[in-house]
């Protein structure tokens, strides 16, 4: 894949300019990484969830996610948020829709202490916790 093609794709698909993704897409140290086809799957998938360009171009990095996992912190937060969350809850006591995919990332990335590692499908980070476990 190119990056400008992956720039190109969402410049198009989100009606904004290249830098400013481009910016957005450099605070995540594995961007490079993400294949143009998961990108577009994951940009699809939200669309279809409800979730308008601006909500997802405030949270561009989450396209970068494997979207199964996305879509299950989402489920997970919509099912029961805990009282962690009252501060994020409308006044139908659902987590806002604003902060739905900013809170699914945190989740995930929370699980590898904020590397960035939790895009991989690998379970690198779930070895990597299980360590920290068995040395304490």
């Amino acid at each position: 894949f190119c990056r400008s093609d992956i720039l190109n794709f969402l410049s198009s698909e989100l009606n904004t300019d290249k830098n400013s993704l481009r910016t957005a897409l450099d605070r995540h140290p594995f961007s490079a990484y993400v294949p143009l086809v998961q990108i577009g799957k994951n940009l699809t998938t939200l669309k279809n969830l409800g979730f308008t360009d601006d909500l997802i171009l405030k949270n561009l990095c989450v396209l970068l996610y494997p979207m199964e996992r996305i879509v299950s912190e989402i489920d997970k937060l919509k099912e029961g948020p805990g009282p962690e969350y009252d501060y994020c809850k409308g006044s139908d006591g659902s987590i806002r829709q604003d902060l739905l995919l900013q809170l699914a990332m945190y989740n995930i990335e929370k699980t590898c202490n904020f590397t960035g590692e939790a895009l991989w499908t690998s379970g690198y980070c779930m070895d990597q916790e299980q360590t920290n476990l068995e040395l304490s």
